[in-house]
């Protein structure tokens, strides 16, 4: 894996799974989609889909 990868994982009440994403890809959760953003420090910001399509 790139050091630069991002992994999510969700995890359900049983099941785990890692899932391998890239800045600006989507993702949805609960309904709503978010675009993956990370900043200069590394932390990873889900912004609603939404938002960015208004601004």
């Amino acid at each position: 894996m790139n050091e630069n990868a991002t992994v999510l994982t969700a995890h359900p009440q049983e099941l785990r799974e890692n899932i391998l994403v890239a800045e600006g890809d989507t993702v949805i959760l609960r309904g709503t989609e978010y675009v993956l953003s990370k900043d200069r420090y590394g932390y990873v910001h889900l912004t609603p889909a939404q938002e960015l399509a208004a601004g």
